[in-house]
């Protein structure tokens, strides 16, 4: 597991002007008065599929066939992935929070610190069913085919999204309500909903995703 991680960590570094790009244009949101949690799901969006692009690199020239003649099994594989995502979002996500609270101290009004829960839950679920959807397809399809599978998830996402606000109307003033609502929530109770959405879909989307690398051969 520790060779895995340090081999995804050293080819992320690999990436980091991706990643300071990404916390520069989080950043502008956060000063151009956009919506905390536009900037919060932008940033964590992209980290994720940085994060998930390791897959097509370790598929890259054989190289999961080289991966699995170590003393590792698939299961471990999948599970590192999952943790190395995971710490890519986080950490990405408490840059643009911290960034977001210094801008509220320094009298940034429409950065609403009240408003910064709601936004921490919502991008915090978005992300994990980003990577519940992405990491499996990654694993199962390989890097050219899990391209077009992302696609064709993209374009059912866009439907839904479409369907949503066809029987919704005004999306903004459902989100809108909805982070209301969130804000309203104690921490421990918006603590409890966040986390246990992320659980299960993450624990769904793994299992998925052990029974796909199992199945394939190298």
């Amino acid at each position: 597991m520790k060779g895995l991680l340090v081999k995804d960590f050293r080819f992320l570094l690999g990436q980091k002007s991706s990643f300071l790009v990404f916390i520069g244009i989080g950043l502008y949101f956060l000063l151009t008065g956009v919506d905390v949690s536009f900037a919060m799901i932008f940033t964590v969006m992209m980290a994720s599929i940085v994060a998930t692009s390791s897959i097509s690199y370790d598929n890259f020239d054989n190289g999961m066939a080289f991966l699995l003649t170590l003393p590792i099994q698939k299961k471990t594989y999948v599970l590192s992935k999952y943790i190395l995502s995971l710490l890519v979002v986080l950490v990405m996500g408490g840059v643009i929070i911290l960034l977001a609270v210094i801008g509220a101290n320094m009298g940034m009004e429409h950065l609403n610190l009240t408003d910064l829960k709601g936004a921490l839950v919502v991008a915090g679920v978005f992300a994990t069913v980003l990577l519940a959807f992405m990491i499996p397809i990654y694993i199962i399809f390989g890097g050219e085919k899990a391209r077009v599978a992302m696609i064709a998830v993209y374009g059912i996402a866009a439907a839904i999204v479409l369907l949503v606000k066809a029987l919704v109307g005004d999306v903004e003033a459902a989100a809108n309500e909805l982070f209301a609502k969130l804000s309203a929530l104690s921490n421990w109770q918006l603590a409890l909903l966040g986390v246990g959405i992320m659980v299960v879909l993450l624990a769904v989307s793994m299992i998925i995703s052990m029974i796909g690398l199992e199945k394939k051969e190298y």
